[in-house]
């Protein structure tokens, strides 16, 4: 794991202050309000800082785990990839993940830009576009092993997430998830692989 985090300096960057003032702000609301994102507040030219800041707070403990661990396994695995396809590899890996986090943001703002009530937190929509960014990058490669199906290579995963976050938003718009701010990463995090190397178009072509 030290090897790993040694290789990965931007990866270990993002989850050591991502996980401090996370834990800072379970003991501090009012650090936690300053970050948390407003569409309401964003829409009318307020706390503009926070389409990039609630990435770094989240609900609990169980909302950062899950988010902090998935972002190791992730991104990791894509500073790695980026940083052996090109000498800017560690700045792209740096680019993916908080412009991906910056349009979910954005996306979020837009659809409850209305809504005084609505808040977002949590680097969800950074995590889904790390996630769909690596499937993107190894779409015949497989994560994981579906039970009877056997491998399934990764370009379905983006399938799968896409189609879920659109369900999600159609199917359950009350709940106070952001599913629009998820769908946005995860489209962001495709489309900034397919901005960096063109040639991974032709090869998830291929794999349909």
């Amino acid at each position: 794991m030290e090897q790993e985090i040694l290789q990965a300096p931007v990866t270990a960057t993002i989850l050591i202050i991502t996980i401090a003032v996370s834990v800072a702000a379970f003991y501090n609301k009012k650090l936690k309000a300053l970050f948390v994102l407003h569409p309401y507040s964003v829409n009318r030219g307020k706390r503009w800082h926070t389409l990039v800041t609630s990435s770094l707070v989240h609900s609990n403990w169980l909302h950062l785990l899950f988010n902090a661990f998935a972002v190791f396994i992730f991104s990791v695995k894509l500073e790695e990839d980026f940083v052996a396809l090109s000498e800017w590899g560690h700045m792209q890996l740096l680019m993916l993940y908080f412009l991906s986090i910056f349009i979910s943001s954005c996306g979020t703002v837009v659809r409850y830009r209305e809504d005084f009530w609505f808040n977002s937190l949590g680097a969800s929509g950074g995590v889904l576009a790390l996630i769909c960014g690596f499937a993107s990058l190894h779409p015949l490669d497989s994560m994981l092993i579906v039970p009877i199906i056997g491998p399934l290579p990764n370009i379905y995963y983006i399938i799968f997430i896409l189609v879920g976050c659109v369900y999600a938003t159609k199917k359950r718009p009350m709940e106070k998830i952001d599913h629009y701010g998820h769908l946005c990463g995860a489209i962001a995090g495709t489309i900034l692989i397919f901005i960096f190397y063109p040639e991974v178009i032709d090869s998830i072509v291929r794999s349909l």
